[in-house]
């Protein structure tokens, strides 16, 4: 009877360890999958398809899934809002990552990128990472991804563009398109890359500070409305076409627009439609001579 009891005993202890080693397993699984929901990065995984990254990307875990995904990256000007094949030093972009499906299911979505040199060298200009976005450090590269599962596939991730002499630079981007069951079949990794050539640095105008000489040959700025469309009005008092370049600041002074034009004797207008600022601004006009004519003016929403 003792015997019968020690066996019962021992069945009854070798249960309860299976059942415990079971129960780790599967919190174990579980905090794998929620910890990848929250970005690979996080838990140690680079899966955006670089070669500093093996070539690794979602499909390293996930698969099984048709929604007819795909993806498309690209980097827009921020005050053109125009998609770009070259960067300016120093001049503000935006990437656009873009997941679309041909499915009518409504999957989740998630991803990771990062930019790199042609030599695989980091390059971390990117802006502050949006809601339910982070940026991560890891083994010497940054990757923004998600934070949480997203129920858009379009992302815009703020980025400048590296210094001067930095050359060539590649956005290796993963997508994945999830059914959110809780584990890795039934999703759709998608990746893609961009190639982005440095273009030549902004050019400035010598500019002096001489407002007297602005004032003497009546340079002016102030806005100007048709048709629902703001414009900057400048004034060329001279009496001849100049070459101006026109720049918009904060008002800390912090210039977000820069651009360049001719400006015929008389007034002259330029649309601002384009620019994504409201409130009180700087616009300052640089003629070709030298003058630099500046004017606080007020966007209205």
């Amino acid at each position: 009877m003792k015997k019968n009891f020690q066996n019962i005993s021992r069945w009854y202890s070798a249960k309860k360890m299976k059942l415990a080693i079971y129960s780790v397993a599967v919190i174990s699984i579980t905090l794998t999958f929620l910890s990848m929901a929250a970005g690979p990065a996080k838990s140690g995984e680079a899966v955006t398809g670089a070669p500093f990254n093996s070539g690794k990307t979602c499909t390293k875990c996930h698969s099984g899934g048709n929604f007819g995904g795909t993806i498309k990256t690209q980097l827009f000007d921020s005050i053109t809002n125009t998609a770009v094949t070259a960067y300016s030093p120093g001049k503000k972009y935006y990437l656009k990552i873009t997941m679309a499906k041909t499915s009518t299911a409504t999957p989740k979505y998630g991803f990771q990128t990062t930019a790199a040199t042609l030599a695989n060298v980091n390059v971390n200009k990117w802006g502050p990472a949006p809601a339910k976005t982070h940026n991560k450090l890891l083994k010497g590269h940054n990757y923004l991804e998600q934070s949480v599962k997203l129920t858009s596939g379009t992302i815009k991730l703020p980025f400048t563009g590296p210094a001067l002499g930095t050359g060539s630079i590649v956005f290796y981007t993963a997508g994945n398109l999830v059914n959110g069951n809780g584990n890795e079949s039934g999703d759709q990794p998608v990746n893609t890359s961009l190639t982005v050539t440095e273009g030549p640095a902004p050019q400035v105008i010598a500019a002096t500070q001489n407002q007297q000489n602005a004032t003497a040959v009546k340079y002016s700025i102030s806005l100007y409305a048709h048709a629902g469309i703001t414009y900057l009005n400048f004034n060329n008092g001279r009496d001849k076409e100049q070459k101006v370049q026109i720049i918009l600041s904060d008002m800390q002074g912090k210039p977000f627009y820069s651009n360049r034009s001719l400006a015929n004797p008389g007034d002259n207008v330029w649309p601002l439609q384009t620019v994504n600022k409201k409130g009180i601004i700087i616009a300052t006009v640089i003629t070709e001579d030298g003058v630099r004519t500046s004017q606080k003016i007020v966007l209205a929403d």
